[in-house]
């Protein structure tokens, strides 16, 4: 009996990164570097905000988030993910001197969307 990696093996493997500090491990599960794809790229795994969010808290732990996090927010928005409040709610510590600068650059990168209210 073979055992196969589901969406909840990910979020398991994550939630370990990040107790453990180990972000190279979390981004080769979750990230696809340019030649090689991630982890669960070559499992056929599909992400979920859920392993999103996992993976945004490995990041926070290893203090591993600039370059990534716009990567992850590109990447969510071309598969046609809508970042989900609790993704900006996780984000917001990450620089909370400096989020209104943070969400402005992703507006003028066309990650976020601006509301007109």
């Amino acid at each position: 009996m073979s055992l196969k990696a589901n969406q909840i093996t990910c979020l398991n493997l994550l939630t370990a990164c990040a107790e453990m500090e180990r972000y190279a491990e979390a981004k080769s599960l979750v990230l696809n570097d340019t030649d090689t794809d991630s982890l669960m790229q070559q499992w056929g795994i599909k992400p979920n905000v859920a392993i999103y969010n996992a993976f945004i808290k490995v990041c926070i732990k290893a203090k591993k988030f600039d370059t990534e996090i716009w990567y992850l927010e590109k990447i969510m928005n071309e598969c046609n993910m809508s970042t989900p409040s609790q993704v900006h709610a996780q984000l917001a510590p990450l620089e909370k001197d400096n989020f209104a600068n943070m969400i402005g650059k992703g507006i003028t990168q066309g990650i976020y969307k601006k509301m007109l209210v």
